[in-house]
């Protein structure tokens, strides 16, 4: 995800509209970077061992979630429907954030253990769940809107 906000930084847009698209979507990448600080301070306070002030002072937004669905819908209606899996790459910043989606999924099954022993809001971990989807579409976005061609999985066999 750093990857993905360096390319924030950057300027290499060839149009307003690209410009005004990039600021978008780094505003997004800026929330939901501030957004996993936020899970992490839930996550250090577990519900079932902590004081009432500290879960409180790090209760995970409930709103968080609709935010991501949000912005994947806007997105989606941009993209064509998927036929076949993608291959991670594209863009560099696509590629970046496909890296961000497996490290994504790959902390969400470390939370399982976490939301059994009812240590996490539901909410947190849905969050997470949806957080590596965003990932997925904010990547194929991102190829979309700078040109680069999808790569789609065929069968070696």
């Amino acid at each position: 995800m750093a990857y993905a906000s360096l390319h924030c930084e950057r300027g290499d847009e060839k149009s307003e509209a690209q410009s005004a698209e990039r600021a978008r979507i780094c505003e997004e990448i800026r929330f939901v970077q501030s957004a996993m600080f936020d899970l992490g301070a839930h996550l250090a306070t577990p519900l079932t061992t902590s004081d009432e002030a500290s879960i409180r002072r790090t209760s995970f937004p409930e709103n968080m979630t609709a935010k991501l669905e949000e912005w994947m819908d806007r997105m989606d209606a941009e993209l064509q429907p998927l036929a076949t899996f993608v291959l991670p790459g594209g863009h560099p910043a696509a590629a970046a954030l496909h890296l961000a989606r497996t490290v994504c999924r790959r902390g969400e099954r470390l939370l399982v253990p976490l939301l059994e022993e009812k240590d996490i809001a539901p909410h947190a971990f849905h969050f997470v769940n949806r957080l590596s989807d965003y990932f997925f579409v904010l990547s194929r976005y991102v190829n979309h809107i700078t040109g680069v061609e999808e790569t789609t999985w065929v069968s070696s066999k």
